[in-house]
């Protein structure tokens, strides 16, 4: 078991995702340069995603799921001089963890948990890669967007395809908990082929944000 600074989002982050956000409540900015005061390969933090309850405000966040995915911190920038007081971060998705307890007697302002991180098995039949590249080609076709590679890993493409797509929080929650590589794939298979034929069906997207957009915290 180890200690993790938490980071509950509305939002699920996976590993190969990258993550940009602004920061501006104090608690986190505390978390961020508290971070950036690591050695650069410990500059990492648990995002979980939210249950029940919101981001912003103490103690909003009221119930987090049970796993999460440990973000490396890629690079922090500070605002101008006499603005308002705020960080930008770019987080990458590293590994899935298990949350097990929050840690009761922490002094940080913000959350921070005692988790496991998760290993699974990554054999994925290289067919079954094959489809799933293509089968994503064909959802962005639908789209109309431009085409992106999906990671040759058999550990990661699951991961990756579904980074590279409109998918909600609770698809993605589902991929982040499942620990079978092979499973996965096939998961984002069938979710893609799902979304694909809504969008021929009714020519349109669910509304919700575009991978990659900052949020505020």
């Amino acid at each position: 078991m180890q200690s993790l600074p938490l980071f509950p989002l509305g939002t699920v982050l996976l590993p190969t995702g990258r993550l940009p956000l602004q920061i501006f409540e104090p608690r986190y900015v505390q978390l961020l340069q508290d971070l950036a005061a690591m050695p650069v390969d410990e500059r990492v933090l648990g995002i979980v995603a939210i249950r029940r309850g919101h981001e912003v405000g103490e103690g909003q966040a009221s119930e987090l799921h049970e796993v999460g995915c440990v973000a490396r911190v890629e690079h922090i920038t500070i605002a101008a001089p006499g603005t308002e007081r705020r960080l930008g971060v770019m987080l990458t998705g590293e590994r899935p963890f298990a949350l097990h307890a929050i840690d009761g007697i922490s002094e940080k302002p913000y959350t921070v948990g005692n988790v496991a991180f998760l290993d699974d098995d990554g054999r994925v039949d290289p067919g079954l890669l094959a489809d799933l590249a293509e089968v994503h080609r064909t959802y962005l076709e639908t789209l109309g967007a431009e085409p992106l590679h999906v990671s040759s890993d058999p550990a990661m493409a699951a991961y990756d395809a579904a980074e590279k797509s409109l998918l909600t929080l609770q698809d993605k929650q589902r991929l982040l908990e499942t620990r079978n590589a092979s499973e996965r794939v096939t998961s984002v298979i069938a979710m893609l082929r799902r979304e694909t034929a809504l969008v021929r069906k009714f020519g349109a997207v669910p509304r919700q944000s575009p991978p990659g957009e900052s949020g505020l915290n």
